[in-house]
């Protein structure tokens, strides 16, 4: 599949109106909002439920925090933590990504950056994204202002904060929108119209945050049986971020990609909400994971075969050596909005400057 533009929500408010609270729905089909141009990340199976995470402290006054999700590589999913991030620029607060269930598939809506906090599918993602909006802060000029209730400030001397009571989330931790044992919740008027307005693609750091997590084993599902330990995970996936060759300023971060795996690329659908006692043998799991591209179609070229000599007397048989496919570079995930940021800082590392 190749990369979709922003889906059209004004027909979902004409059917549904927003409920009050995160909601179960038996069966609903709510097409994702494709917020930023990219491949479209499917899975045959439901994502598991989110894990309670721990909010490590802000690193420094202008962090926002950015909650934890599931990712998929094609082969299973992979929990993502929660992250303090610098937004591109003042004034721009994070939509996170989601998965909704569409045409008998899950699909991921990548998180954008933009002046208000969008649909992202009523996931009580919890640290102040209780399903609609972000009540962990706001913006008062260039100066984020931190809700106190929400935020860990560690050892930070914050200044510039407020006090609001924000209920706590004690419901299953569905982690998708749509379908089987989904929330059912649709975008009202001023998110839909979110969808037309102005928005970022996630930062460089964001995006080396979600290639380090892929390479961490224990944050995949069959090894941690859809419960993964965020904090442990947290300092593994900085280590392995560090490692890795820092983003460039200014360049669009494509997608973790690797060659395919051994073991075929959709396993059997699981019940919704349910896990396996066992974790799944794959081939390999003892190494860092490598990454599978999302599902993109692209056509495929046969390699010519080269024809033999033109003589008078019959030539001997020629058999040419077989010609491996070309592998294409690989496809971007994220193109930048046409309102772009200044670009962050070279050496950016999970909430951490060197």
């Amino acid at each position: 599949m190749t990369s979709r533009p922003g889906l059209a929500l004004l027909a979902l408010l004409a059917t549904t109106a927003p409920a009050a609270g995160p909601a179960v729905a038996q069966s609903c089909t709510c097409p994702p909002v494709a917020l930023a141009s990219g491949p479209v990340i499917e899975a045959e199976a439901p994502p598991p439920p989110l894990p309670e995470e721990t909010q490590p402290p802000i690193p420094a006054p202008g962090y926002i925090w950015t909650p934890g999700y599931w990712y998929w590589n094609n082969v299973d999913y992979y929990y993502v933590p929660g992250v303090w991030v610098e937004p591109p620029h003042p004034g721009l607060l994070w939509t996170p990504g989601f998965w909704a269930f569409a045409g008998g598939l899950y699909r991921f809506t990548h998180g954008t950056w933009g002046p208000q906090v969008g649909f992202y599918g009523g996931i009580p993602y919890g640290h102040g994204y209780d399903g609609v909006g972000y009540q962990g802060g706001r913006w008062t000029g260039n100066t984020f202002f931190y809700n106190r209730t929400v935020n860990n400030f560690g050892g930070v001397h914050v200044t510039n904060v407020y006090d609001q009571t924000v209920n706590h989330f004690d419901g299953p931790r569905v982690s998708y929108n749509g379908g089987p044992g989904g929330i059912d919740r649709r975008p009202d008027a001023a998110q839909a119209a979110y969808l037309h307005g102005p928005h970022e693609a996630p930062t460089p750091m964001q995006m080396q945050h979600l290639r380090a997590a892929g390479m961490v084993p224990g944050a995949f599902d069959a090894i941690n049986r859809g419960h993964p330990a965020p904090d442990e995970l947290r300092n593994h996936i900085h280590e392995t971020a560090d490692r890795l060759p820092p983003p460039s300023p200014g360049m669009r971060t494509p997608l973790p990609h690797a060659a395919p795996p051994a073991t075929p690329p959709h396993p059997a659908p699981r019940p919704a909400m349910e896990h396996p006692s066992e974790p799944v043998a794959r081939p390999g799991m003892h190494q860092p994971p490598r990454f599978e591209a999302p599902r993109v179609e692209t056509p495929r070229t046969e390699a010519p075969h080269p024809e033999a000599p033109h003589h008078e007397m019959p030539p001997p048989a020629v058999h040419p050596q077989p010609h491996e496919p070309p592998h294409g570079p690989p496809h971007e995930a994220f193109h930048q909005a046409p309102h772009e940021a200044p670009h962050p800082p070279p050496h950016e590392r999970d909430g951490r400057r060197e």
